[in-house]
């Protein structure tokens, strides 16, 4: 009899499924980098992944269904290292893991595929929607981290360092934009540095000194 140990393991239905809707999100973050939004049409993106167009259209039926769907799929990602980072935090620290992950979502691409698809979107109100209801569901998320943050706030201060985080997120997004044209990252750290140690202030009520970098 043949070792049972040795075989390779048989993909299921919904393994096939899930490779091949992670291999069309790729091609569309691949084809959207290369070209911007307006050159990344269907056909192209069936280009960039090498299938064809019958399977991009059987898991997408609509351009604006994939990359709504790439927008969440990749705030999805950066939200799964934020969840390792949390989990592994050390009492005290979730605020500081979270400003740190915060900060972070301005490094590769993720920035640059969002205001490409929102820039698209002021002009399509569909694809709009579907950014609008994959925002929603992240946004929803991402509350959920904040809560488990405050877990370490004194109750009298949980309100203001909630506000506190939640316009940290808003923060980030416009130093993200304004990188987007050339500002200044120095400047913006530097400001974002003050900002995060307000934050700390709020959430332990003692004054921190400045944090060494």
């Amino acid at each position: 009899m043949p070792d049972t140990e040795k075989l390779p393991l048989r993909r299921t239905q919904a393994d096939r499924t899930r490779a091949t809707r992670e291999r069309i999100l790729k091609a569309a973050h691949d084809t959207l980098m290369a070209r911007g939004y307006a050159g990344a049409s269907t056909w192209a993106v069936c280009e960039t992944g090498d299938f064809s167009k019958g399977t991009l259209l059987h898991h997408f039926r609509q351009r604006t269904d994939l990359f709504g769907a790439l927008i969440v799929d990749l705030g999805l990602r950066s939200l799964a290292s934020l969840d390792a980072a949390m989990k592994t935090a050390a009492p005290g620290q979730r605020i500081d893991v979270f400003l740190d992950w915060l900060w972070s979502t301005l490094e590769g691409d993720f920035f640059v595929v969002g205001l490409e698809v929102l820039t698209a979107a002021r002009t399509e109100p569909e694809l709009g929607e579907a950014i609008r209801k994959g925002a929603d569901e992240l946004s929803t998320l991402l509350d959920a981290f904040i809560d488990s943050a405050l877990e370490d706030v004194p109750v009298g201060s949980a309100d203001f360092v909630r506000s506190a985080l939640q316009t940290s997120v808003h923060l980030v997004r416009g130093i993200g934009l304004d990188l987007s044209i050339g500002g200044n990252l120095s400047a913006h750290r530097a400001r974002f540095d003050n900002w995060s140690r307000t934050v700390r202030v709020l959430a332990s009520g003692t004054i921190l000194p400045p944090p060494e970098r």
